[in-house]
């Protein structure tokens, strides 16, 4: 994980930056999240990351097919089509999570744990919405 966190380092441009990796183990699947600081310690400079979400994009497909599984079907479908010279199917869009915490929670989690905790949420938000209605009549 150490060695392709670093390679990922290395696309981005940001081998001389300040860099923090950290391994997850906690889950059913190992990983690791890498922090950058866009800084660079000694010049003052901004790391320029221009494009850095199509270059990630491209090497996680390389990176899929390197490894034999493909966690991402529409990804290596894109990829494919392009390398052919054809056009990538259009991508099927999903509704934006970040104002429905419970739901974010429910699919980030699929567990126990995390189905009680959206559903505390969501009692709370129901708790307030009623609270605020009462205060508002």
């Amino acid at each position: 994980m150490l060695e392709t966190a670093l390679d990922a380092v290395k696309l981005l441009n940001a081998e001389e930056h300040q860099v923090v990796i950290v391994e997850h183990t906690d889950t059913a699947h190992p990983h690791v999240h890498i922090t950058i600081n866009m800084i660079h310690p000694v010049t003052g400079v901004s790391l320029n990351v221009w494009r850095d979400e199509n270059r990630m994009d491209r090497w996680c497909d390389r990176y899929e097919m390197t490894m034999g599984v493909i966690r991402s079907p529409q990804r290596q479908a894109k990829y494919a089509a392009l390398e052919q010279g054809q056009k990538p199917p259009q991508r099927q869009k999903q509704p934006k999570h970040h104002n429905r915490p419970a739901a974010k929670a429910a699919i980030a989690n699929d567990n126990a744990t995390a189905r009680a905790r959206a559903k505390a949420i969501q009692d709370d938000f129901r708790e307030y919405a009623a609270r605020l209605k009462a205060t508002q009549d």
